[in-house]
């Protein structure tokens, strides 16, 4: 119980209960680390003395506590805020839909970067299947910038990072009006021009090798906007392409991109693009060649992938 104490007094400040509640809180967080799953039956046991000795009684009282309202999302974000301290804040959105039971679960996830892992900010459930909207991504992207606002005004989102689903004209003309940069892998059929015409993505990467890349010598309209576009050639039919405002949010977000990028098998550096001496940029310190990077960057090399390719 004396190992809990300084946790607790930590959770104090972000949740108002009793201190019986909050005691079980912390249990449930130490479990989760010791455990290490999200298996309720097993976490209740492991919580041990704290829930019950009785597993099943243990188990209810999990989901009791699960069920309690004042469990909500802004308290568990000043926590994390607090506890990690970011000074920038790296925006990811993600999808997940699985089935618990007979019923189907379909989650948005809204996290920021934080020393290479995703942690989780807000979320919703989605009430259909398959793809979100985009005023369900609006919904929960003004969660997160009303709690920022409120309570961590001096946060900037430096940038955000999505894959192919979050994509679309509305979408991408909301995250410009909010100020916040986008990195976003786009499907392959994308046209790059205005107005439905021009060339589709894939075809302005159509003579790279596998696991060669490019970086375009100019920048693209995608849905609306103009936009740097990289392409990674995965295989014979099967193209890794990013749509960026930028190329040094590029460089801080490739490794999120994609399960290919998640398997440390996407793009290389940033400086595999081009011939420079330069560190490589990152969101703190963008180096010379940030947004918008020189003429030597963009004269579109063709560069050989320094990991073995995955063929499609």
């Amino acid at each position: 119980m004396e190992q809990l104490t300084p946790l607790i007094n930590a959770l104090k400040r972000y949740w108002k209960a009793d201190l019986r509640r909050l005691t079980f809180l912390a249990a449930l967080v130490m479990a989760l680390v010791t455990a290490r799953t999200t298996s309720g039956p097993r976490l209740a046991l492991s919580l041990g003395s704290i829930a019950s000795p009785d597993p099943r009684s243990a188990y209810r009282r999990f989901q009791r506590f699960l069920a309690w309202p004042g469990l909500d999302g802004e308290g568990y974000a000043r926590f994390i805020f607090a506890l990690l301290r970011p000074q920038g804040l790296l925006l990811v959105m993600d999808r997940t839909e699985w089935e618990l039971g007979k019923s189907k679960v379909n989650l948005l996830m809204l996290a920021f970067l934080y020393q290479g892992l995703a942690v989780p900010l807000f979320w919703s459930f989605l009430p259909h299947d398959g793809n979100s909207s985009t005023p369900e991504r609006i919904a929960l992207m003004e969660r997160a910038l009303a709690f920022l606002r409120a309570h961590f005004p001096h946060l900037r989102v430096e940038g955000f990072l999505a894959d192919r689903e979050f994509i679309g004209e509305a979408w991408f003309r909301y995250l410009e009006e909010k100020g916040i940069p986008r990195c976003i892998r786009i499907k392959a059929n994308t046209r790059m021009w205005r107005l439905g015409s021009g060339p589709r993505a894939w075809e302005l990467f159509a003579s790279l090798k596998v696991g060669e890349s490019r970086v375009p010598r100019r920048r693209y309209w995608v849905y609306g906007r103009r936009m740097w576009v990289v392409g990674l050639r995965l295989g014979v039919r099967e193209w890794l392409i990013v749509a960026t405002q930028n190329l040094h949010l590029f460089t801080a977000g490739m490794s999120m991109l994609g399960d290919h990028l998640k398997r440390a098998t996407g793009f290389p550096s940033y400086e595999g693009c081009h011939e420079t001496s330069s560190p490589i940029p990152t969101l703190d310190h963008p180096g010379p060649h940030a947004n918008p990077p020189p003429a030597g960057i963009l004269e579109g090399p063709v560069v050989p992938f320094p990991h073995r390719s995955r063929q499609g």
